[in-house]
């Protein structure tokens, strides 16, 4: 055998093959043709289970589990628990505890006992209306005045109140 058959290797050959690939083998003579198709075999697996696969399980992995994910988790859950939560919790309870709770315990307690009555007097009033208690003569007849648990501050000018009252009807009627 010649040096060139006991070859191991690759050559093109140029002379209108049309760039086919040829082997030399060591143990045989002649030339064994290989197959065309080795190169793309080759780079097409390449790109099959390389760059589509890690396309596939890389970017649309991320895409599905990092952005979706994170707007279903994060935007959403923000919307839920921060806005939502804080309307309910924040302005729905500051309007119920703050403006309805004023409503409730401040006007209209006003109202029914009056506005020269604070609520720590200690008075306990039983009336068919309004008491201005401070504020001049009592009406006539329908009202029902507990001062017991009242200090002493408060009853001086409740007793005050009731003798100028008094002192009113009597004078009204001598007239």
């Amino acid at each position: 055998m010649t040096t060139l058959e006991k070859f191991t290797g690759w050559f093109t050959d140029n002379f209108g093959s049309g760039g086919k690939k040829f082997r030399f083998s060591g143990n045989r003579t002649g030339i064994e043709e290989e197959s065309a198709n080795f190169n793309t075999k080759g780079s097409s697996a390449e790109l099959q289970t390389g760059d589509s696969y890690k396309e596939q399980i890389g970017d649309s992995a991320n895409t599905q589990k990092g952005d979706s994910y994170g707007f279903l988790e994060g935007t959403k859950r923000g919307v839920h628990f921060g806005n939502s939560n804080s309307f309910l919790e924040g302005n729905s309870a500051s309007v119920q505890a703050g403006f309805g709770s004023s409503s409730h315990y401040g006007l209209k307690l006003t109202a029914v006992v009056g506005a020269n009555i604070s609520s720590t007097s200690g008075l306990q009033v039983s009336a068919f209306g309004l008491l201005p208690l401070l504020g001049g003569a009592l009406p006539v007849g329908g009202f029902k005045i507990d001062i017991s648990n009242a200090n002493s501050v408060t009853k001086k000018k409740a007793r005050d109140t009731f003798l100028t009252h008094q002192q009113n009807v009597t004078r009204q009627r001598k007239e």
